[in-house]
C-alpha cells in the first residue's frame, strides 16, 4: 500500500504542485510570527501550474484511461460494458496473424457441404466429383433454398453433378452404411480417418476421397462505407483484409474515412480488440495484404467526418454484438429450404 501511494505522488503533477503549495504556505505563516496578510501573488505561478495540471490530467481519472496497455496496444475503452482494445495492423500484428495461420488447417464446421466418395465402390459412393461446381462462388441476391438448389444441383438430381453432404446443426453427416459421423471440428485429413474407421466394418480397406466442395460455415462481415456490403466466406485460403474490401468493391470515395478501417475481433462477452487500418497509408496498405481475417471478424470502414474513435465505437458496436449473437446463439442448421 506504501509503494503505490508513493508511486502516484511521484507521477501525479497535480498532488506534487498541491503539496508546493501547502508547504510553501506553512512555511511563511507558521515560522513567521504575527498576523500576515497571505502573498498571493507570491503563489500565483504555482497555483496556474496547479489549474493547468488539473486540468491536463483530468484524463487520468476518465474511465478505462489508466488501464494497462502493452507495447502494441494503443489505448483502451470502455463503451457499453464492453473493453476496446485498439491495435494497430502493424509489423507485430502481422507476425502473429501470420503465425496464427500457419498453425491452423480449416476445420469443417456446420453447414459446409462435402463431397465423399469411396473409390471401387460406385454404388455407395459419389461417382461424379463436383466438376461443375464452382466452390469460390454464391450470390447473395438469391433467396437461401434457391441458392443452394443453383449452387448445389439439389433440384435437378438427374443432371451429371455430384451427391454433396451437408454437416447438420449437430456437426453430423449422414453416410450410406455407416449412418451419422460426426465431422465438425475436425480437419480434412481427421475426417478422413473417421470415417475409414466408420467404412471399415463394411468395406476391406476403404479408399475414401473427401474434398469440401462449398465453405458456409465460417464468415467474415464487411460493412460501414464500401461499394457493397458483403458476407465473405472464410476457406482453406487465408483471407487477408484487403482481398474482403476489394470483394466489397473497396471503400466508397465519396463517403468513406479510409485513415480509420477497423476490424472487430471478439474475444469473449465483454472484451474486443478493435485493429486500425490507415488506408492512406502504403506502408499500412502493405501490412494489410498480410493481415488475414478469422471467422467473425467484423470489417468496418468509417464514414467520412467522425473522427472520434469512443464515437466510432459507440456507432459500431450495437451492430457488431447483433451480428456476433446471431452467429453464436440461433442454430446453424436453420436455414430455409433444407431439412438436414
Amino acid at each position: 500500500m506504501n509503494n503505490i501511494v508513493i508511486s502516484i505522488l511521484k507521477n501525479n503533477i497535480v498532488i506534487r504542485v498541491s503539496l508546493s503549495i501547502i508547504y510553501g504556505i506553512y512555511n511563511e505563516w507558521a515560522w513567521k510570527p504575527g498576523f500576515k496578510v497571505f502573498n498571493f501573488k507570491k503563489y500565483l505561478f504555482l497555483i496556474n501550474i496547479w489549474l493547468v495540471s488539473f486540468i491536463l490530467s483530468s484524463c487520468f481519472f476518465a474511465p478505462s484511461m489508466n488501464l494497462p496497455l502493452n507495447k502494441q496496444t494503443l489505448r483502451v475503452s470502455r463503451i457499453s460494458n464492453v473493453t476496446i482494445f485498439l491495435t494497430p495492423i502493424d509489423q507485430l500484428s502481422v507476425e502473429s496473424s501470420s503465425a496464427i495461420h500457419q498453425q491452423q488447417n480449416y476445420r469443417i464446421g456446420v453447414n459446409d457441404a462435402l463431397s465423399i466418395s469411396l473409390w471401387g465402390h460406385p454404388e455407395i459412393s459419389t461417382v461424379n466429383l463436383a466438376n461443375n461446381i464452382n466452390p469460390g462462388y454464391y450470390d447473395y441476391k438469391n433467396q437461401p433454398s434457391k441458392q443452394v438448389d443453383t449452387t448445389y444441383g439439389i433440384s435437378k438430381p438427374n443432371e451429371n453433378k455430384a451427391d454433396i453432404f451437408l454437416v447438420d446443426g449437430k456437426g453430423n453427416v449422414y453416410l450410406p452404411l455407416v449412418g451419422t459421423v460426426s465431422v465438425a471440428g475436425k480437419t480434412i485429413e481427421e475426417a478422413r480417418n473417421s470415417l475409414t474407421i466408420a467404412y471399415k466394418d463394411y468395406i476391406v480397406n476403404p479408399n475414401i476421397n473427401l474434398k469440401i466442395a462449398a465453405y458456409r460455415s465460417k464468415k467474415v462481415f464487411v460493412i460501414g462505407e464500401v461499394q457493397q456490403s458483403q458476407v465473405v466466406p472464410v476457406t482453406d485460403i487465408p483471407l487477408s483484409l484487403t482481398l474482403a474490401l476489394e470483394l466489397a468493391g473497396w471503400v466508397n470515395p465519396v463517403t468513406s474515412n479510409v485513415n480509420q478501417i477497423y476490424v472487430l475481433r471478439q474475444r469473449n462477452k465483454n472484451s474486443v480488440d478493435a485493429y486500425l487500418l490507415d488506408a492512406g497509408s502504403a506502408a499500412a496498405m502493405l501490412y494489410a495484404q498480410r493481415f488475414y481475417l478469422q471467422d467473425n471478424d467484423i470489417v468496418y470502414v468509417s464514414t467520412a467526418g467522425i473522427a472520434q474513435f469512443n464515437r466510432v465505437m459507440g456507432q459500431l458496436l450495437p451492430t457488431a454484438e447483433t451480428i456476433w449473437y446471431t452467429e453464436n446463439s440461433i442454430p446453424a442448421s436453420i436455414i430455409p429450404g433444407i431439412n438436414n
